[in-house]
């Protein structure tokens, strides 16, 4: 019995280090950087779309109407927690 509960463990150890190590190759070739040329052009769409982006995320976070009925809740809480 004993036996056979050290060749489970060993089992499910080495499942476990092989996911580990197959999860840390994925990782590493999915985080290889591009060819030089194609960089240098995403670069620039990406700049612009960050930029326009940036924009309408300020739009976004600029406090409007629906800001106010949040209102209600501002100011001191006051509760038991169990």
């Amino acid at each position: 019995m004993r036996r056979s509960y050290f060749l489970k463990a060993f089992i499910y150890s080495v499942f476990i280090l092989a996911i580990g190590f197959a999860t840390t190759f994925a990782v590493g070739i999915a985080e290889e950087e591009p060819a030089k040329e194609t960089q240098s052009e995403e670069k620039v769409v990406t700049d612009h779309n960050q930029a326009s982006d940036m924009e309408i995320w300020k739009e976004y976070a600029t406090p409007n109407e629906n800001h106010k009925v949040l209102d209600a809740f501002v100011g001191n809480w006051d509760y038991a927690v169990k």
